[in-house]
């Protein structure tokens, strides 16, 4: 039983990371284009 609480904590983990780093890169192109521009 613990051990798919840890697999599940782990892929709600990794999804969490996923989603910050595509927030992080919208972020930054939204950021570049307003300074190029």
């Amino acid at each position: 039983m613990s051990e798919i609480i840890a697999m599940m904590v782990v892929a709600v983990a990794a999804s969490v990371v996923t989603v910050a780093a595509s927030v992080v890169t919208l972020a930054a192109s939204v950021l570049t284009e307003d300074r190029f521009s």
